[in-house]
Formats: structure tokens, C-alpha cells, sequence
């Protein structure tokens, strides 16, 4: 998408590496779309990653904000 080029701020990609809705592969698109954006894989985890793996993604999110 085009607006992705827009975003400013920091920014952090979440994508559980067995995710099918958005799969890792489009995860490194956006990442690559936005600037500065960083891109974290969650292991065994489809989209809800939050849910499927929430330490990791706790961890992620925590590493990211900190």
C-alpha cells in the first residue's frame, strides 16, 4: 500500500511465522515500507500470535516500548 511510505513513527511488525492471513513474507514487505519499522517472527504462532504465544509476544512488545 502506498501509505505505508508515509509512516513516521517507530514502528514494530508482528507476525507469527505460521500466520496464513498475513504471512511472513508480506510482514517483511511492509516492513521494508516503512521506514525505520522493525520486524519481530513469533515461532509457533498463526495470526493471533498474541494469543497463540503471549510471552513471546509480550516479550517482543515489551523489547520494543523499552
Amino acid at each position: 500500500s502506498p501509505i505505508l511510505k508515509t509512516i513516521g513513527v517507530p514502528t514494530l511488525v508482528l507476525v507469527g511465522d505460521q500466520d496464513t492471513l498475513t504471512p511472513v513474507e508480506e510482514s517483511e514487505t511492509i516492513c521494508k515500507e516503512v521506514s525505520g519499522a522493525r520486524l519481530e517472527v513469533i515461532p509457533d504462532a498463526g495470526h493471533l500470535s498474541n494469543l497463540e504465544a503471549p510471552s513471546a509476544f509480550n516479550r517482543a512488545l515489551e523489547n520494543f516500548l523499552g
